[in-house]
């Protein structure tokens, strides 16, 4: 989606999925073709997709885990049945935006880690022994929401308190690769 259509509406009132099941439970019986209104020629891929998003605990996972059934993906499917469920656009829009710009900031991180530097010297270990725990020489930062939204100076207080909590669990030693330097 275009960010430049984007409307950012503080006052708008946010979207869920709980919402957005509880006016479906109430028109159940008044929309028999909602699903042609989506832009489906048949009903049971509607519902098959429709029963998969109302799964989800937020609109924020069905978003960033992406779906597709060769009518809709994830951000289309949303819109259009928010749309048809009333919401208006501003509403909507502001739930992508800040969707979007979530996943945006969370891909910043994605090959971001801490290296743990051990003065490591090979001394008979196998060569797939060390490549299979390479990655206990390295502490992802991906997964971690704390330094989403983070100028640079809150972000490296939480990389040096990550790096002396790592330190305290371990003992300061880095499995096979040795001790902390």
């Amino acid at each position: 989606m275009d960010k430049n259509i984007i409307v950012k509406d503080k006052n708008a009132d946010s979207i869920s999925i709980e919402k957005i099941k509880n006016i479906l439970e109430n028109q159940k019986s008044n929309d028999k073709d909602l699903y042609k209104k989506i832009g489906y020629n048949s009903k049971q891929i509607f519902e098959k997709s429709l029963n998969k998003f109302l799964k989800y605990k937020s609109l924020k996972e069905w978003i960033e885990k992406g779906y597709y059934d060769f009518t809709n993906n994830a951000t289309e499917f949303f819109v259009k049945l928010s749309k048809e469920l009333g919401f208006k656009d501003s509403e909507i829009n502001n739930i992508i935006f800040k969707i979007t710009e979530y996943i945006e900031e969370k891909n910043k991180l994605s090959s971001s880690y801490i290296f743990i530097n051990t003065n490591f010297k090979r001394e008979g270990e196998s060569i797939l022994t060390l490549a299979m725990l390479e990655n206990k020489r390295r502490i992802s930062l991906y997964k971690n929401e704390k330094f989403l939204f983070k100028p640079i100076n809150e972000i490296l207080e939480l990389v040096s308190s990550i790096v002396v909590e790592h330190y305290e669990i371990n003992n300061g030693k880095c499995f096979i690769w040795g001790r902390y330097c």
